[in-house]
């Protein structure tokens, strides 16, 4: 295996490893492998998220602190709040909003006042 690597200029552990997915997967194993991860650390559970989205919209004032706290009323049982649901986390949900509420009255606002 050591005289087969060098050969092709590759390490031993890089070596192997292909050799273990071609006994694995046959030729198929050898084709190129997506990189995308399988999870994302951040990410919120979709039912978390479409729930922060429909408070924002039904209380357009709300900020991250109170949505924070109705989001955990709702879905944290046992008193145990999940590390992603921080307030910055709920800042980005709200940020990544294509239909962002109070980003419209505030810029319907701004533009009353400047007529």
């Amino acid at each position: 295996m050591a005289e087969l690597c060098r050969e092709f200029g590759i390490s031993r552990k890089t070596g192997y490893k292909i050799f273990d997915r071609y006994q694995e997967c046959g030729v198929q194993g050898l084709t190129d492998r997506s990189r995308r991860p399988y999870r994302y650390a951040h990410q919120l559970p979709f039912q978390v998220e479409n729930y922060i989205l429909n408070v924002k919209r039904e209380h357009a004032t709300w900020g991250a602190r109170k949505i924070r706290e109705r989001v955990i009323q709702r879905f944290c049982l046992n008193g145990h709040v999940p590390p992603y649901l921080t307030v910055n986390g709920i800042r980005r949900v709200l940020d990544a909003d294509p239909f962002d509420v109070a980003a419209t009255i505030s810029k319907v606002s701004l533009a009353a006042l400047l007529r």
